[in-house]
C-alpha cells in the first residue's frame, strides 16, 4: 500500500537560500539572469568571474528561481548540475536558491516544486515593489504549503517528468539548430543570391552584392509608419488592442493580461490610419526591444482588431520589394548593424523612423526576391511545426505536474512494483 503524503510549508520541504561558503576575490563559476532557462530544465551557460561581496551562491542539485519581474512571470527557473563535485558557484542577486532538504526531498523534485504553476501563480500574486521592479519575497516559501510524497515516490515522479522534459529539450535543440541553419542560409542568399545564379559582383555601401542587384535605402522601397501617441485617458477595459513594444515578440505579436491595453472600438474611425491589417509587418522601436536585435512581427488574423501605439511602426507602400522578402531583410545583419550604431538616447535608447528607413540594403529583382523568400519560408515553416510540437508537449508536462505533485495521480515506486 502506498504511504501517505505529508503536508508542510514549502520552506520545510527545501532549504531556502542555503549557505554555500565561497572565498571572495577568487575565480569561480558564475550564472547571470540571462542564462536561466525558461523552456529547458538545466542551467547550461556558466561563465567564470571573480567573486565579489554580493550575489547568490549555489552548488549542484540546487534550483535557481528568478524573483524579479518579468523573469518570474516568464518562468525563469533552472536546475544546477554542470559544476564539478564540491564546486560552489555565484550568481545574480535576483536568484532565490532552493536546495533539497536531507531525507525529505531530492534535487530534481525541488525543481518541479518550483515549476509548479500553482506555486508560481501564488508567488507572482505576492510580488512587492514598484512597477517594473517587483520581486518575490522569500516569505512566500513559508506561506505556501506543498504535499510531499515519500522519497521513492519522488524518484518515480521525477523519472516520469524527466522523460517528458527530455523530449522538450531534444525538440528545442533541433529548433535551435534550424535557426542556425536559417541564419547561415539567409546570410548567403542576401549576400550572394541563389546558388549558381550570379557570377559577377560589385562593391556597394554594404559590401559586395550581385551585379544585377541594387543597393538602396530601405525607405526608398517601403515606408515605415509610426504609431499614434495615445493618452492613458483613451484606454478602455475592452475594445481594439493597442500594439506596444512589449507586444512585439520574435516573429509574432504576444498578448497577455499584463501587457494588453485597449482602445474603444466605437472610436475606431478617429484612428483609422493606425488600424493594422493581416500581413502587416510591425517593428518595435524602443528599449529593451532593440537591444538584442530588431524585434519584428507579422500580423495574423488572430491579432485583429488592433491599433499601433507610439514607438511601434508598420511597413506600408511597398515599391519593387515584396513583403515576404522584406520580412527576411529586416532580420539581416544589414539592418541589425545599422540600428545598433544609430540608436538614439542613453537613458531610453530608441530608433527613429528616419534611421530605420536610411538603412542600406540589397534588393534583387522581384522574381528573385520571391524565390529567396520561398527558400527561407521552408525552413521557417519547419521550425514553426517543431515549436507547435514543443508547445503541445509542454502542455502535457503542465498537466502531469499538476496531477503528480498534488497526489491526484499516484505512481508506484519501482521498489514496490509487483
Amino acid at each position: 500500500m502506498s504511504r501517505p503524503w505529508q503536508t508542510m510549508a514549502f520552506s520545510d520541504a527545501v532549504e531556502v537560500n542555503p549557505r554555500r561558503p565561497i572565498a571572495r576575490r577568487t575565480l569561480a563559476p558564475f550564472v547571470d539572469m540571462a542564462s536561466l532557462p525558461t523552456k529547458t530544465r538545466e542551467v547550461r551557460t556558466v561563465r567564470t568571474r571573480t567573486v565579489g561581496s554580493g550575489g547568490s551562491t549555489f552548488a549542484n542539485g540546487d534550483t535557481l528561481f528568478a524573483r524579479i519581474t518579468p523573469c518570474t512571470e516568464n518562468g525563469k527557473t533552472g536546475l544546477v548540475s554542470r559544476l564539478t563535485v564540491g564546486e560552489v558557484a555565484t550568481g545574480s542577486t535576483e536568484f532565490i536558491v532552493l536546495g533539497p532538504r536531507q531525507k525529505i526531498t531530492i534535487p530534481q523534485f525541488v525543481y518541479y516544486l518550483a515549476k509548479n504553476p500553482t506555486f508560481r501563480s501564488f508567488a507572482i500574486s505576492r510580488m512587492r515593489g514598484t512597477s517594473g521592479r517587483q520581486r518575490v519575497p522569500v516569505s512566500v516559501f513559508d506561506d505556501f504549503e506543498v504535499c510531499l510524497p515519500p522519497l521513492p515516490e519522488q524518484c518515480k515522479i521525477v523519472a516520469i517528468l524527466s522523460s517528458v522534459e527530455d523530449a522538450i529539450e531534444k525538440t528545442q535543440a533541433v529548433i535551435e539548430q534550424v535557426q542556425v541553419v536559417k541564419r547561415g542560409l539567409m546570410q548567403q542568399l542576401l549576400t550572394r543570391g541563389l546558388p549558381g545564379r550570379h557570377t559577377r559582383f560589385k562593391q556597394t555601401e554594404i559590401g559586395e552584392i550581385p551585379e544585377e542587384w541594387e543597393c538602396a535605402q530601405l525607405g526608398c522601397r517601403a515606408e515605415l509608419q509610426p504609431g499614434f501617441a495615445f493618452k492613458s485617458k483613451d484606454f478602455s477595459v475592452t475594445g481594439d488592442r493597442l500594439i506596444r513594444g512589449s507586444n512585439v515578440g520574435v516573429g509574432g505579436l504576444k498578448w497577455t493580461d499584463d501587457n494588453t491595453k485597449y482602445f474603444p472600438s466605437a472610436r475606431r474611425i478617429e484612428v483609422r490610419d493606425y488600424v493594422i491589417r493581416e500581413g502587416d509587418i510591425v517593428v518595435a522601436m524602443d528599449r529593451p526591444f532593440i537591444t538584442d536585435g530588431f524585434k519584428i512581427a507579422r500580423v495574423t488574423a488572430e491579432d485583429m482588431p488592433a491599433l499601433l501605439l507610439q514607438r511601434v511602426g508598420r511597413f506600408r507602400r511597398y515599391r519593387e520589394v515584396t513583403p515576404e522578402y522584406l520580412w527576411y531583410l529586416l532580420q539581416s545583419r544589414y539592418i541589425k548593424t545599422h540600428l545598433q550604431v544609430n540608436q538614439k538616447g542613453t537613458d531610453l535608447p530608441h530608433i527613429s523612423k528616419t534611421e530605420i528607413e536610411s538603412s542600406f540594403c540589397p534588393f534583387p529583382p522581384v522574381r528573385e526576391q520571391q524565390q529567396i523568400a520561398m527558400c527561407l519560408d521552408s525552413l521557417e515553416g519547419f521550425a514553426s511545426r517543431l515549436e507547435l510540437e514543443q508547445r503541445q508537449v509542454s502542455m502535457l508536462r503542465l498537466g502531469l505536474v499538476s496531477v503528480l505533485l498534488t497526489g491526484e495521480l499516484r505512481v508506484t515506486p519501482d521498489s514496490e512494483a509487483p
